[in-house]
């Protein structure tokens, strides 16, 4: 379990021109593997006249998958420099294609890896990044007495209200890093002496923009 990762908040594309060529970057999410696949062709029909559609991705919460393809260029000079931008961010579950089509001047192994490079880093400072935080979701069933005393902490901490019943008791879903259950249990237990009823229900990433 990682408590938290970067990511992109949605797609984004940047062009630049080096030399007459143009390199159009498009940085993407997706949460599997399939998913980056599937965007690669959709990207690959849409510029299927370029010279090259260079790529790079990583997949997994800690870049499990990591995969670039150079698509014609010099072995190592276009995937591999677009490959160690997303890992220099330490981002996952994220890809760039890389479109170029071809100005007429010959950039050299040196001038593509730099190219390669820009175009890739341009996207990805660009676009939206976001910050996938592992929450918990605990539910508190609590007598209406404690209902004030809870909300204070809930409020105080800025914990998420995602249900709410008013019946007999109340009864409230409360979504919070998980890291800070352990201290939430042990402050409830204390501001409760036993009435307010905690209990586990599922684990979650909220998406934080960044």
């Amino acid at each position: 379990m990682i408590e938290k990762y970067t990511t992109l908040y949605e797609e984004f594309t940047t062009e630049i021109i080096i030399k007459k060529s143009r390199f159009i970057a498009t940085a993407f999410k997706a949460d599997t593997e399939n998913e980056l696949v599937a965007t690669l062709t959709r990207l690959k029909r849409e510029y299927n006249d370029a010279n090259h559609n260079v790529f790079a991705y990583t997949t997994g919460l800690t870049q499990k998958i990591l995969r670039q393809s150079d698509d014609g260029e010099p072995s190592g000079t276009a995937g591999k420099p677009a490959l160690e931008v997303i890992k220099s961010l330490e981002l996952t579950n994220v890809g760039v294609n890389i479109t170029r089509y071809f100005g007429g001047v010959m950039l050299g192994a040196g001038g593509l890896t730099r190219a390669y490079r820009e175009s890739a880093a341009a996207a990805f400072s660009h676009a939206q990044l976001v910050e996938m935080r592992y929450y918990s979701v605990l539910e508190a069933s609590l007598p209406y007495t404690f209902y004030d005393k809870l909300m204070r902490v809930i409020s105080q901490n800025s914990y998420i209200i995602k249900n709410s019943n008013f019946g007999e008791i109340v009864s409230l879903d409360i979504a919070l890093p998980f890291g800070n259950v352990d201290d939430f249990n042990k402050q409830i237990a204390n501001l409760s002496m036993g009435s307010i009823n905690i209990t586990q229900k599922n684990n979650y990433y909220e998406p934080f923009l960044l």
